[in-house]
């Protein structure tokens, strides 16, 4: 189907979704551009930790004009990369809120030995 087989209002749909998309793509850029150049001097965890919620801002913006049922697993997503960010900064409640209890000790273990050290505060 190409534009001239759409009526005027589906026409007038797509180039305002067209534009919101350019919005937050643009949106996006700027707030990478102003993270990155501060970031280099941050453990590699707490970098992939950034990247992680960039990704969830980009995926939470979609689930800003997403039809119900999408927007649900879109935010399921926002809230995945979100906890993954919290872990990679070092948060072991993150952690430990998303494993059984049985799993955590090992978990805590793993993740030591590759470099990671998690904390439970308050």
């Amino acid at each position: 189907m190409s534009d001239d087989d759409l009526s005027p209002t589906l026409r007038r749909m797509v180039a305002d979704a067209d534009q919101v998309e350019r919005e937050h793509a643009e949106r996006f850029r700027a707030e990478q551009a102003m993270i990155t150049p501060s970031a280099k001097h941050l453990d590699e965890f707490t970098r992939a930790a950034m990247v992680l919620n960039l990704l969830a801002a980009g995926r939470e913006q979609y689930a800003e004009n997403a039809p119900d049922g999408v927007r649900e697993n879109l935010l399921r997503e926002v809230n995945a990369y979100r906890v993954a960010a919290k872990v990679l900064a070092g948060d072991g409640w993150a952690a430990q809120g998303t494993l059984p209890s049985w799993k955590y000790e090992e978990f805590s273990r793993t993740v030591a030995g590759i470099g990671l050290e998690l904390t439970l505060t308050d």
